[in-house]
This record gives C-alpha cells, structure tokens and sequence, in this order.
C-alpha cells in the first residue's frame, strides 16, 4: 500500500497524540487490506483514492468516507476512538448506488467486518456483536423488507442502530455463501444490489 497522509484540523492534537493516532489509522488500513488481499481481492485496485488521506478532527461531522474528494473523515474526540476499519471497508469499496437496500447492504459490510477484524468498538455498538444485540433487542425492528426500503440517511439514530447491526447479520450470513470477491466486485456499489446477493446465493448455494 502507498504512503498514508494524516491532516488534523485545528491543532487540536499534541505531536505525540498525532504520530499515535496515524499508527492507529494504518494499523486499521493494514488488518483491511491483508483481508481483502486473502480472500483473493486487489486493495490498490479497490482503493477509491492513491495515496490514502485521512482528516482527522475533534468536533465535526460522524466519521464517514467522501466519494467526492477521496478522503476518510474521522471524528476523533478524547473520549474514543472511531471505528477505523469500519471507515476503511468503506474506503475500498465502490462509491454508494443511491437506492435504499445497496445503502443498506453496504453498512452491513462495514459494521460486520468491523465486528469481525478489530477489537475497536463497533460503532454505535460498544464491543457487542451485531447478532447479540438483534437478540437482545427482541424481535428486528423495523422488520427486514421495512428496513431496507426505507433510505439508510431517512432513518433515526436509533432506528439507525438496528439497521446497522440488520444489516451486519444479514452480510454475516450472506458471506457463508457468497465470496467477498462477488460482494465486493458483482454486488457493492449496483443500483440492484440487493437482487444480485440474491442472484449470488442462489448462484453459489
């Protein structure tokens, strides 16, 4: 992998604090791409920007990834860390199809790999497993074809926290079938998404 660029806004990080938190950031970067790169999948090829760029501020915007500009945005307050391989899975996937289920799907993506890969708190779930707390909560509300009709950014944070850890179970399963090479090259980032993972199961059942 090229060089990764860490920018912090503001002056808000003491030197040290920074050199520790871009070690963070690579780290992260590194446990994503020996991931990809085991199950048969090319990171440069995948990644949406060469060299990689991390901002990295106190206050601001929720940690996310800008198709646009290529760069990873991450909310870093004192109190903890965000979920970095969650924002790198995004990083190395297709840009968002803009339809409901793909935005959906994608999030699963992130937040089951995260669970996954890292001992860092999956986001918004501390370190509970995404299936531990579907359980937890009873039965998934809102129910699986309401969740992944209504557009991700539409719903409520709480709302919002179901549809993550839905989403995570569902690509948990979905991965027992399907190769992370389809999920990520046939299925991410297609308007369809959601038809080509069922295509896919079907497919490789």
């Amino acid at each position: 992998m090229t060089t990764l660029e860490c920018l912090f806004v503001r002056d808000a990080f003491p030197a040290v604090e920074r050199d520790a938190i871009a070690a963070r950031i690579g780290r992260a970067r590194d446990l994503v791409a020996d991931w990809l790169r085991a199950a048969g999948l090319d990171p440069p090829a995948l990644a949406i920007a060469e060299p990689a760029v991390a901002v990295v501020y106190r206050l601001g915007p929720a940690s996310h990834v800008d198709y646009g500009d290529g760069r990873l945005y991450l909310a870093w307050p004192p109190d903890r860390e965000p979920p970095l391989v969650h924002e790198w899975i995004h990083a190395f996937s297709p840009p968002p199809a803009g339809t409901p289920g793909e935005g959906h799907l994608r999030e699963g993506v992130a937040t089951h790999l995260q669970s996954l890969l890292s001992d860092d708190p999956v986001a918004p779930f501390g370190r509970a497993r995404p299936a531990e707390l579907l359980a937890r909560w009873g039965p998934p509300w809102p129910p699986l074809r309401s969740a992944l009709d209504a557009p991700f950014e539409e719903l409520g944070p709480g709302l919002r926290f179901r549809a993550y850890a839905l989403g995570a179970v569902l690509v948990e399963r979905a991965l027992r079938t399907v190769s992370p090479r389809t999920l990520f090259l046939e299925v991410l980032g297609h308007p369809a998404a959601l038809l080509r993972l069922e295509s896919a199961l079907g497919r490789d059942a």
